[in-house]
């Protein structure tokens, strides 16, 4: 019998640094109260327990998290590097918003270097791949049935593409394809992404959103 995984990709909820607000550091911003609801709508669209829930070490996915953990207490829980894709130094994002940060990622995107560091705290294009790469083996290799991993837009956005297109080379053309990609694939705060593997094969479901529709008053 083959081996099956049933993979759902969870962009976190809405939070305060999509919401304009000021953030003080890129892993600790908290959901807003429409990021609340949209991680409840997100539990309620497990049909049943999943075999494992796999957390960013980020609030935001930390938060996403509690409302599907709390209905499925018994789920074990492990925390993986799936955080977002930090390609900006700690310091850019302490007491900045996400309009104030536009100009310093276009730049960085503009560049098109994967080997590139901007500073303390920050990655290159090569790290953040590496950490993508490592979460598709561990992924690939567990027999648990279904898994929820709840990460971030970048994450998620990578996952599927390296399923998509192949495990993705580190050079400046594919960094320029992934960064298309992630403009042409909508993925909206609380959106999941449903991914069947079978013995090394994917097949990629679509987005769904659905869910979201859920009241912000």
């Amino acid at each position: 019998m083959p081996r099956t995984l049933r993979v759902l990709l969870v962009r976190h909820g809405e939070s305060e640094d999509n919401a304009g607000l000021p953030s003080e550091s890129m892993g600790s911003t908290p959901l807003t109260p429409t990021g609340v609801r949209q991680a409840e709508a997100v539990a309620g669209l497990l049909d049943s327990a999943p075999g494992l829930f796999v957390v960013s070490p980020y609030v935001r996915a930390r938060q996403t998290s509690l409302p599907a953990r709390e209905r499925f207490p018994a789920v074990a829980v492990e925390e993986w590097p799936v955080q977002e894709f930090t390609f900006l130094p700690s310091a850019a994002y302490h007491g900045t918003t996400l309009a104030e940060r536009l100009p310093a990622e276009a730049d960085y995107w503009a560049r098109n270097q994967p080997d590139l560091v901007l500073g303390e705290g920050a990655e290159s294009f090569i790290e953040f791949l590496a950490r993508v790469d490592d979460a598709r083996t561990r992924l690939e290799s567990l027999d648990c049935g279904s898994v929820v991993v709840f990460s971030h837009k970048k994450v998620v956005h990578a996952l599927l593409w390296s399923w998509h297109a192949g495990r993705p080379s580190q050079s400046a053309r594919r960094m320029a394809r992934f960064r298309s990609y992630e403009h042409a694939v909508k993925l909206p705060n609380g959106a999941c992404a449903s991914v069947r593997l079978e013995d090394g094969r994917a097949w990629l479901g679509p987005v769904r959103t659905r869910h979201l529709k859920v009241r912000t008053g």
